[in-house]
């Protein structure tokens, strides 16, 4: 959903005595949902990308208010407010299953942007002149992900990241001036972002990938984070004899991060997890700019404030480091019986394969396994020619090594692509509770040998 938001209003005035008033709303909600339906299921064989996605820009001319008026007395005002919201959301039903097997995995985000540019100008002249320029800009948006209960989102192969992003670019800005004898100047802008972000995790879900992340405030596949620019200025001129001003200008930024896993909800990653629960990053600034008739222009700086909170409950399971354990025990042999190997307690028959010069099929874990492994190969030669195995050596090397080396066939076992993966747990979050359990592996490799 893009939203471009035009304004312009004008009102001029030239009277004895006179009242200027421009006056411009701008208000608009946007609701933008993505959904997977409950019992889904969902399978990308390169991945799976599914996001939520809103911005509202400004466009057209500047000042989005004008106005201007002249005579012997006059009251003049310039007022624009603007209210704007964003609920964006993506939603996965109750026992979905989505599936990501490429190296792209499953990314699932909801992002919301604002590329706002508002002012208010007047100007008038006269013998005695009430002049205020009047701005309030409103942003409110809530990005959110909710995963319901019992669905299931796997990444095999690739990465799994769900995510919330907000970037907003917020511009208000208040300019008044006058000209004559007497004169007073008001000009206040005042700039109000809130932006809550809010991934939830429901019961019994289920996340599982070579990876797997969860943060309020980026996205795996992104290279940048979320970043809230908040500006207000006020500007107040007064060129009369008598020169009398008020000026004002606020910014203020409330963001509260919050990632909720529910009871029974588990994170599995063969690799590394990273749960983050922050407020995004805000940078207000305001500044505030008089100038009379006797002095040139002074900048001063406005009020700004931020109320960032952040809150990560966790009540589930997370895992990382879930294939840690490769444990290989290669069984007897007997002529001419196949030759097995036990893995984590699962039994897998060796390939044949004489001069083991060729590449074998992987054995992969089955629900036999006690516990999940990574791939590997096994290959088996009754008659080995084990002299092959010096092809190449340095002189020096074949002295040391040749007299242990058989010279006469023997049996041998080839394993190839041995190995476990270890992870670790990353939780980034400005608050935690909860009673769930996390869990990070160390890698760990055995093979035990009774040919």
């Amino acid at each position: 959903s893009t939203s471009q938001n035009t304004l312009l209003s004008y009102w001029t005035i030239a009277a004895l005595i006179g009242v200027c008033v421009t006056v411009g709303t701008n208000n608009g909600t946007a609701n933008v949902t993505t959904s997977i339906d409950a019992d889904t299921t969902l399978v990308g064989q390169q991945g799976v990308l599914v996001t939520a996605y809103n911005t509202f820009e400004s466009v057209g001319q500047q000042p989005s208010v004008l106005g201007g008026a002249g005579g012997a007395a006059a009251t003049n005002t310039a007022k624009l407010n603007t209210n704007l919201a964003a609920n964006v959301s993506v939603e996965v039903g109750e026992a979905a299953a989505i599936t990501g097997n490429g190296s792209t995995g499953v990314q699932i985000a909801a992002l919301t942007n604002s590329n706002i540019s508002e002012s208010a100008q007047i100007s008038t002249g006269g013998l005695l002149e009430n002049t205020n320029a009047l701005t309030n800009l409103t942003l409110n948006f809530t990005p959110s992900v909710q995963v319901s209960s019992n669905a299931q989102i796997t990444a095999p192969q690739g990465s799994l990241g769900i995510g919330t992003m907000a970037n907003v670019l917020a511009s208000s800005g208040a300019s008044g001036t006058t000209y004559g004898v007497a004169g007073v100047v008001v000009s206040n802008s005042t700039v109000d972002v809130t932006v809550n972000p809010d991934i939830v995790i429901g019961t019994g879900a289920s996340l599982a990938g070579n990876t797997v992340a969860g943060s309020t405030d980026s996205l795996p596949l992104l290279p940048y984070s979320s970043l809230l620019a908040v500006n207000s200025q006020a500007y107040a001129n007064t060129g009369t004899v008598v020169p009398i001003w008020e000026h004002s200008a606020s910014a203020t930024v409330y963001s509260n991060g919050t990632v909720t896993f529910g009871t029974g909800a588990t994170i599995t990653a063969q690799q590394d997890v990273l749960l983050e629960a922050n407020p995004l990053q805000a940078v207000p600034s305001a500044s505030i700019i008089g100038k009379t008739l006797y002095t040139s222009s002074k900048r001063k700086t406005g009020d700004t404030a931020t109320n960032l909170t952040g809150l990560l409950t966790l009540d589930g399971t997370v895992v990382a480091g879930s294939v840690n354990t490769l444990d290989i025990a290669i069984d007897s042999y007997t002529y001419p019986s196949t030759v097995y190997v036990t893995v984590n307690g699962q039994t897998a028959a060796a390939t044949v394969e004489p001069g083991l010069g060729k590449p074998t099929p992987a054995i992969t874990p089955d629900s036999s396994a006690t516990s999940p492994f990574l791939p590997f190969s096994a290959a088996f030669d009754l008659n080995f020619n084990a002299q092959s195995l010096l092809t190449g050596l340095s002189a020096a090397n074949l002295a040391l090594v040749s007299g242990f080396v058989s010279s006469t066939p023997i049996q041998t076992m080839q394993l190839s692509n041995v190995q476990a993966a270890g992870g670790q747990v990353v939780i980034n979050a400005a608050g935690v509770q909860g009673s769930g359990t996390v869990e990070a592996n160390l890698p760990r490799v055995s093979v035990g040998n009774a040919l």
